[in-house]
């Protein structure tokens, strides 16, 4: 339990015992606070991250031992599942192998550089390299904050400077064909316009549900996901990132296709009956109402794309940057674009879609030398 009493300089003073380390000797964390309320806060903390065993003798802590515990602790109740699956492969597969059994106070940087070049070597690239020096830091920062280490070893080697990559992004006459060319295969013709015509992302119309849908009003709800993570794909109610938790505006067209759509499935459930699954609500899935792994959407998309000719080099991904061009080439404010891709920030949209740029520049160019030919 914590000890927490005022000293004679009219300040608190909070205790927390941590027991003994292997040569007997007393371990305990202690700290000042003006305020009462700021050291049993405090101490609260102290003392949960002492229960949930991350407070313990630090010589004897490995940097992989850490990593882990700041994983399940720290990170998992606040990660959706698909990044936490991401850490904890980084953490297995990458970090394990290069700090071994490196104990956490050992790391310098010489380390963090030497990793990063091993990184290289690999031909990794340098926004893949920064992902790693991003969950690096966070791995350190969280080990000062818990007192573990006095310093972030990080923070002496320059960040990666990931790569500027300009989007795929379909023609209006690529797409036109494309739609033309998937017209009559009408459950993934409505799965592909849906994309196109919002911007969703992958796992994002996967894990739309008719209850999401408001096809009234024309409005799609975003604030779930079917994603990949530890054990297999999950139906996730967590975004990405909360910017991501949005509403969506459908056009009128894709309003009626959506409709059509659900009409027939719902003509295909009577027939079924009880050979239909109705445990679930997903807007996409199959004709007997279970679920497509999402690897059928790719596959039947890259299909599709050689029947129409068209590049391999473009990705269900694709369709929302093309969504997002769409919408920018209209002269759409990039805020209203920001907030319908569900973007943390503005900077993303446009850096992704600096290429619209040009076009919008050229537009402009032309009015100024329409104005300039009528003053002369």
């Amino acid at each position: 339990m914590a000890n927490i009493y005022k000293t004679e300089s009219d300040d608190w003073k909070a205790v927390i015992e941590l027991g003994r380390d292997k040569n007997n000797k007393r371990l305990r964390k202690i700290k000042r606070f003006k305020f009462k309320k700021d050291a049993i806060k405090w101490a609260t903390e102290i003392e949960k991250e002492k229960n949930d065993g991350l407070i313990i003798e630090t010589s004897e802590l490995t940097f992989i031992d850490f990593a882990k515990r700041w994983l399940i602790n720290h990170k998992k109740p606040k990660i959706a599942a698909s990044t936490f699956r991401e850490y904890k492969r980084k953490i297995h597969n990458e970090f394990t192998p290069f700090f071994s059994d490196l104990e956490l106070q050992q790391i310098n940087p010489l380390h963090i550089e030497t990793y990063f070049n091993s990184l290289r070597k690999r031909e990794l690239s340098e926004n893949t390299i920064k992902k790693h020096y991003v969950q690096l830091n966070n791995i350190f920062k969280r080990a000062i904050q818990l007192r573990l280490i006095k310093y972030n070893p990080i923070t002496a080697i320059e960040p990666p400077k990931p790569e500027k990559k300009e989007a795929p992004v379909l023609s209006e006459n690529e797409y036109t064909k494309l739609l033309r060319t998937i017209k009559d295969d009408f459950d993934f013709f409505a799965f592909i316009t849906t994309i196109l015509f919002t911007g969703l992302r992958r796992s994002e119309i996967l894990g739309l549900e008719w209850e999401d849908t408001d096809l009234e009003s024309g409005v799609l709800f975003i604030r779930k996901r079917y994603v990949h993570a530890e054990n297999g794909y999950i139906h996730e109610e967590k975004t990405k990132t909360e910017s991501s938790r949005r509403k969506i505006k459908m056009p009128d067209n894709l309003v009626a296709i959506l409709k059509k759509y659900k009409k027939s499935q719902l003509e295909n459930q009577l027939k079924l009956g009880q050979i239909y699954n109705n445990d679930i609500d997903f807007v996409f899935r199959k004709p007997n109402g279970d679920v497509y792994h999402p690897k059928y959407y790719n596959d039947k998309f890259n299909e599709y794309l050689d029947i129409a000719g068209l590049s391999q080099k473009f990705t269900l991904h694709s369709l929302r940057h093309t969504f997002a061009t769409i919408n920018m080439k209209n002269n759409i404010k990039p805020k209203v674009v920001q907030e319908m891709l569900g973007h943390s920030t503005i900077s993303t949209t446009l850096d992704i879609y600096s290429h619209v740029d040009i076009n919008m520049q050229e537009e402009a160019m032309k009015k100024i030398n329409n104005l300039i030919d009528t003053i002369n």
